[in-house]
């Protein structure tokens, strides 16, 4: 028999007795646990970028599929991917930190809701998830204070940039909901400080 009539052969061999294949397959490994390690281990060494290169090629035809299944493992491991995060965080303090900062840039407003609640956590105050686009349509871009316009192109930092504001301070007891939040420039925002306007010089448009 010539190799192709060979492999012809063992191919339907194998297509007759798929379970009997896959019962030996499964005993070798069982007996061979550590070379089969120690063979991934040497193969891994010597063929990185190899692998990279896979890896890199399954994520971008994968992308949805890996970000669903993600998804799906985070709600269904809460715990497990909390610990996961603190350990990684913690053995790789520089990649965290530059991490996070390309995370912050790239959602600033999500970043600014984020330390919003905290402040909100440390007085014990009542929350709730607050859009910031939806506030400012609410008041329909007018400054809760000053009674001027808001640009809707500036960006933080800018002065006259948009920017929420906590009519009862947080530090004065008030709460982190759309009921106690306006619109108002950063600069009008900045200069309130903590103190509580009276209450006829702020506009409700809701």
């Amino acid at each position: 028999m010539n190799k192709e009539a060979i492999r012809a052969y063992k191919r339907a061999w194998r297509q007759a007795n798929k379970e009997k294949v896959k019962a030996q397959r499964k005993a070798w490994r069982e007996a061979n646990k550590e070379h089969i390690k120690a063979y991934g281990k040497t193969y891994r060494k010597t063929n990185k970028k190899k692998i990279k290169a896979s890896k890199k090629l399954y994520c971008i035809t994968h992308k949805e599929e890996i970000k669903s299944s993600g998804k799906i493992y985070q709600k269904a491991n809460p715990e497990k991917v909390k610990l996961w995060n603190k350990t990684w965080r913690q053995g790789h303090p520089g990649r965290a930190k530059e991490s996070e900062k390309t995370w912050r840039k790239a959602h600033p407003e999500q970043t600014r809701e984020h330390q919003r609640t905290r402040r909100a956590l440390k007085h014990t105050t009542e929350i709730e998830p607050i859009k910031e686009k939806k506030v400012y349509l609410r008041d329909g871009w007018i400054c809760q204070h000053c009674k001027m316009r808001v640009g809707n192109k500036l960006k933080h930092p800018h002065p006259m940039s948009a920017s929420l504001d906590h009519i009862i301070p947080l530090s004065k007891g008030g709460s982190h909901t759309y009921s106690n939040v306006q619109l108002a420039h950063l600069a009008c925002n900045v200069s309130k400080n903590v103190s509580v306007l009276p209450q006829g010089e702020q506009i409700r448009l809701f």
